[in-house]
């Protein structure tokens, strides 16, 4: 689960390019400080399933 922007940016510096499991993005509530999802362009295959909450408060979901 990647909650911040913070998380966001230091998961994409590690260099995965597929998760065993379930990547969740943002909180399931109240504001989300995360606006770009760039970090993570390298995810070729996440085998299970990607779930963006809906207080992303990014423009555009590239990467994906």
């Amino acid at each position: 689960m990647l909650e911040t922007q913070a998380e966001v940016d230091a998961f994409g510096m590690q260099d995965i390019t597929a998760i065993k499991g379930s990547l969740v993005i943002g909180r399931a509530s109240g504001a989300d400080s995360i606006t770009n999802l760039d970090p993570l362009a390298k995810i070729k295959e996440i085998s299970y399933s990607l779930t963006i909450h809906p207080t992303f408060s990014g423009s555009a979901i590239n990467g994906f």
